[in-house]
């Protein structure tokens, strides 16, 4: 009998760091990624854009595609990395949905910041033109509801496993980057 796949989520709030982590893993295990976000941004290069409540529809669709993909990677007994700005409310009964019949070794890698930081963040990378338009960041009714979202622990960790890393991304720094990727590594 085989050992579980790894199934490394990568969780926390918008603007976290979450993606350049994501990546940074995926690209440095080999691993496939499946990110939230490139699933939402093909669907508005393909269906269009429009205002935020599209934006949100989408969204909803993209975290449902998303979780697809995950069931599709662990019914084959492949690792992934996964990330998105998860709800637990939402994610946490799909993924035990998902692991009741495929299990996985999930490690969960919780990228957070002060509210502020991320506040900023958020802020800078629509002035920046690094996010697709059709996310609709730039709005204020966007940034409030991101406040509101932090203040109430809506990006909280899944904790669908007992390994799950909060890591500060307040100064992203390589030191302890080497030793995680090492020892997801000796988990595949």
């Amino acid at each position: 009998m085989h050992a579980p796949p790894l199934l490394v989520i990568v969780s926390g709030p918008p603007a976290s760091g979450k993606t350049t982590l994501a990546k940074r893993l995926a690209a440095e295990l080999r691993l496939p990624l499946v990110t939230k976000d490139a699933i939402k941004e093909r669907l508005f290069d393909t269906l269009g854009r429009s205002d935020r409540e599209w934006s949100k529809r989408l969204g909803v669709a993209s975290s449902e595609l998303l979780l697809d993909l995950v069931e599709t990677q662990l019914r084959a007994g492949k690792p992934l990395v996964v990330e998105s700005a998860f709800w637990p409310e939402f994610a946490v009964p799909r993924f035990r949905e998902i692991l009741h019949p495929y299990p996985a070794n999930v490690v969960e890698i919780h990228c957070t910041a002060p509210d502020e930081v991320l506040l900023e963040r958020f802020r800078t990378r629509d002035r920046g033109g690094v996010r697709h338009p059709g996310h609709v960041d730039s709005r204020e009714a966007a940034f409030d509801s991101f406040e509101t979202a932090l203040s109430e622990g809506t990006y909280d960790a899944l904790r669908l496993s007992s390994d799950v890393r909060v890591l500060d991304t307040t100064h992203l720094h390589d030191e302890g980057f080497g030793r995680l990727v090492a020892e997801l590594a000796s988990r595949l």
